[in-house]
């Protein structure tokens, strides 16, 4: 066999070896990993100072509770409105400081999210539910303040719907809300099978490595 010859088998040959890695590694990657969606409300439509809007259903593919509603930050200045925002112009508040929620049938991740009182120290209760169970499967309540956002990390899984209940409703009784995280899987180490997949992919390479060198 020539030089040329030669040297053209071997560049062949690592051209299979890394389509063979690449194919493996792509087949590992959803399992491995998934990308949570980070729900800003920066992506909504656009608000003059002062005014604000519900957030309709199918925002970030989930359904939004009737006081659902956002509003630019630092149109409400000295507030937990503007403290609370910690990315982009706009937060999401819970209006006339009733109960708000979150919901989608084919089921749903809360991973974390960020939250500001608006006004005055508060508690809140945060219910998760699986399916149609009338009873949450979890519960947490955390308190908050006007001076800045507390980040709460949930982690619950498989959920339908969520609510965000005040301890006692009412005008004053406003929650801020930005940086939802839904929908993250925290797996951090493939599953077997697709470590198999890997290994069974690498192995491909391989052998057709030393076919070409033969």
């Amino acid at each position: 066999m020539s030089r040329f010859a030669s040297t053209t088998t071997s560049r062949a040959a690592a051209r299979q070896f890394f389509s063979a890695t690449a194919l493996a590694l792509a087949l590992l990657a959803p399992a491995g990993q998934a990308m949570a969606a980070l729900v800003t409300f920066d992506d909504l439509p656009a608000l003059a100072d002062g005014d604000y809007a519900r957030i309709t259903d199918g925002y970030a593919g989930l359904k939004w509770s009737e006081h659902f509603s956002y509003v630019k930050a630092s149109s409400i200045p000295d507030s937990g409105y503007s403290r609370g925002r910690v990315s982009g112009e706009y937060v999401a508040y819970a209006a006339r400081g009733e109960p708000i929620g979150i919901s989608r049938d084919s089921g749903f991740d809360l991973n974390s999210a960020y939250f500001t009182s608006a006004w005055l120290t508060q508690e809140i209760t945060a219910l998760g539910y699986v399916g149609s169970a009338t009873d949450p499967a979890y519960t947490r309540t955390f308190t908050l303040n006007t001076s800045g956002p507390l980040l709460v990390n949930f982690d619950w899984q498989d959920l339908t719907r969520v609510s965000f209940v005040q301890k006692s409703p009412g005008l004053s009784q406003q929650f801020v809300i930005d940086n939802l995280a839904i929908d993250e899987n925290s797996q951090s180490v493939p599953e077997p099978g697709s470590l198999a997949l890997v290994m069974g992919g690498l192995a491909l390479a391989g052998a057709l490595s030393r076919r070409r060198r033969a």
